[in-house]
């Protein structure tokens, strides 16, 4: 779901610089594509507290 997301914010972003749309829109997009795809980085990784108890 947040990969999807992600994409279809970074597809936005793409399209956004080739019709030279407002910078700002495109950095917010970008922004959002980042934090979406680090939030599903961060609940797929097992927590470190996990592995230093093995």
């Amino acid at each position: 779901m947040y990969i999807l997301l992600s994409f279809v914010l970074m597809i936005f972003a793409v399209i956004g610089t080739t019709y030279q749309i407002g910078s700002f829109a495109i950095y917010v997009l970008l922004a959002l594509a980042f934090i979406l795809l680090s939030a599903h980085v961060l609940n797929h990784v097992p927590k470190r507290e996990n592995i230093t108890e093995k």
